[in-house]
C-alpha cells in the first residue's frame, strides 16, 4: 500500500495515509472532512525534521503544539 500526504481543505492540516486499493475516500483524522488534496511527497533532510510535528508544517499554524 502507498503512502501519501494529503491537506485537508476544511481545517488545513497535513496528514499522511496508508491508501488501499479501491479506498475511494479519505477523510481527515482531525475534523472528518472529505475535502482533502493529495499533496507531493518531499524527500526527508539528513539530519532529520524540523518543524511542528503535530500539523507538519515547517513552523506551526494554529495546532498550538509545535514550535
Amino acid at each position: 500500500m502507498p503512502l501519501y500526504e494529503y491537506r485537508c481543505q476544511d481545517c488545513d492540516r497535513t496528514f499522511e495515509r496508508l491508501v488501499r486499493r479501491g479506498e475511494a475516500v479519505v477523510s481527515c483524522p482531525h475534523c472528518g472532512g472529505e475535502r482533502v488534496e493529495r499533496l507531493f511527497s518531499v524527500f526527508a533532510r539528513p539530519g532529520g525534521s524540523a518543524g511542528c510535528a503535530s500539523c507538519a508544517r515547517t513552523t506551526c499554524q494554529g495546532c498550538g503544539k509545535g514550535s
